[in-house]
């Protein structure tokens, strides 16, 4: 049986705070999923219209770089 490598403290701390980071992101991720849907709106639909109320006579071109979607 060969022996197993330790794991450095500070490293799996990290690791444990990224996870836990994550895990919040995905709980993030649904509670606003599930709020937008009762509106009748997808995540990008009410990404779009959220990003067009910020600047007035915004450009397609500007509005697909702030999306971060191809211009076509």
């Amino acid at each position: 049986m060969s022996a197993q490598k330790p794991v450095p403290q500070a490293a799996s701390e990290a690791d444990r705070v990224w996870f836990r980071v994550m895990r919040l992101h995905q709980r993030m991720l649904t509670q606003i999923t599930q709020r937008i849907r009762t509106i009748g709106l997808s995540i990008p639909q009410f990404d779009l219209l959220s990003t067009l109320t910020e600047q007035e006579g915004i450009s397609q071109s500007e509005l697909a770089e702030r999306l971060y979607v191809t211009k076509g």
